[in-house]
């Protein structure tokens, strides 16, 4: 009951394509039944009148016996029409078909021209003194014979209406069942295919919604990789604060227990505190982090001289390379001008190097350079020698709080922050950059600008 009281959109369609086919053809019919029947009435007239001709014919200079027999024969054999045959004189019948309308009067009332006007009646002499009357009235067989063909070719009609109807309405709805089928699967999040080329506006519809549908499902896996990482930062970040937590409350427990001699207070006091220096830098670094991944700053662009931003950084380093017989080469043009937010570069530039210490084994190179891209970008080059990492990691060191070897970077006070900090401030600056193993080492690049 209720598929009936909603037939759908190609029940409608269908419905709809029928009701239109009928009220026309209801029209055609109003309009033209006039000229139907005067068709009917010229073509069957023409017909009995070539008919009677040719009977008129075969029965002219016969006999009056044989005239009998002849039209008796033909009429029997095929009553194509009514006709009555007479003398001249006194009217008397000497044949007349059972069906004739002309008249019943007796042989002493003759026939007339306005009689014969007025009845639709005409004559064929046959001999001087024979004539064959014929009526011209359309028998009632004749009016069948054209219902039973109307009736068939209306049939017919009906059903091919019926059939172009099916595939019209198919032809159109289709495509829009197919995309009612598609969007409740997009709202179930099913996977759906590109839907078939079209160039009407269903098929922009489609494309459409299929864009759509891409778009926000891409944005769904957005957030949810979001999601994610946002439960894995907290995570990792609440591990990386508990234990040196931990490890605080138990030394200030035991000297609050007196389990520690007094002597050894001093040092608990300078581990506790090397402990707390080292969370406030770590809490500094989720800080930034955070920040980055909440606002949307415009980078401040300004032209600057590559190697004096360079330059100012390394005395900072220098000395933690020299701690483990390291050397920084490099290897910039003083001339070279790039543009980018150099305050945001600075912090890039220091992350790298100091990594690139970290990270680097002892009495090796850490080798600064640049290569000319094209005529509008330059690549900015940190290469760690003596060094290597397994592809299938690179990616995950620019996740938070990874490390390569957690021991020695804990012990180092490295939070595995860093290149996570890197890849942020880079992606809002909107450069290029790439971390790889190369010939020699770890190569780390970026592109800048080049100032014109």
């Amino acid at each position: 009951m209720r598929r009936f009281s909603n037939p759908g959109i190609f029940g409608k369609v269908f419905l709809y394509t029928l009701l239109i086919m009928a009220l026309l053809s209801l029209i055609t019919i109003f309009f033209f039944a006039r000229q139907f029947t005067a068709l009917i009435d010229t073509s069957q007239k023409e017909k009995i009148t070539t008919n009677a001709q040719l009977l008129a014919m075969r029965l002219s200079g016969n006999p009056i016996d044989e005239i009998i027999q002849l039209a008796k024969s033909s009429y029997e054999r095929e009553p194509l029409f009514e006709f009555s045959i007479r003398y001249h004189e006194n009217n008397e019948i000497l044949y007349e078909t059972t069906r004739f309308q002309f008249s019943r009067n007796s042989s002493a009332d003759p026939i007339t021209n306005d009689r014969l006007n007025s009845s639709h009646v005409s004559g064929i002499t046959l001999s001087d003194e024979i004539t064959m009357y014929i009526s011209h009235e359309v028998s009632a067989a004749a009016y069948t014979s054209f219902i039973k063909t109307t009736l068939v070719i209306v049939l017919v009609l009906v059903c091919v209406g019926i059939l172009c109807a099916f595939v019209f309405a198919r032809q159109m709805t289709s495509p829009i069942k197919k995309l009612a089928r598609d969007t409740r699967k997009m709202s179930k999040m099913e996977c759906v295919n590109a839907p078939v080329s079209r160039t009407d506006e269903i098929g922009e519809l489609a494309n459409d919604v299929y864009s759509m549908y891409e778009t926000l499902k891409s944005e769904i896996q957005k957030v949810k990789e979001m999601e994610e990482n946002q439960r894995y930062f907290f995570s990792a970040a609440s591990h990386e604060l508990k234990t040196p937590i931990a490890a605080m409350s138990a030394l200030i427990e035991e000297m609050i227990e007196g389990i520690a001699d007094n002597d050894d207070h001093p040092e608990y006091l300078r581990k506790c505190m090397k402990m707390i220096v080292a969370q406030k830098k770590l809490i500094s670094e989720i800080m930034e982090l955070v920040r980055l991944q909440d606002t949307q700053e415009k980078p401040c662009i300004e032209p600057f001289l590559l190697y004096t931003a360079m330059a100012d950084i390394l005395p900072t380093y220098e000395p933690l390379a020299e701690a483990k017989q390291q050397s920084i080469l490099v290897e910039i043009s003083k001339d070279l001008s790039c543009i980018a937010d150099l305050k945001k570069l600075d912090r890039v530039l220091s992350n790298l190097l100091i990594n690139a210490i970290e990270n680097a084994p002892r009495e090796t190179q850490i080798k600064i350079w640049c290569e000319l891209e094209d005529s509008r970008f330059v690549r900015l080059c940190i290469l760690n020698t003596a060094a290597h990492i397994d592809d299938k990691i690179i990616p995950k060191l620019f996740e938070p709080f990874y490390r390569l070897d957690t021991a020695r970077s804990r012990s180092q006070g490295h939070s595995g922050l860093g290149l996570a900090i890197v890849k942020r401030t880079l992606d809002d600056m909107g450069l290029t950059f790439k971390l790889q193993n190369a010939d020699g080492g770890i190569l780390f690049w970026l592109c800048l600008p080049i100032a014109r």
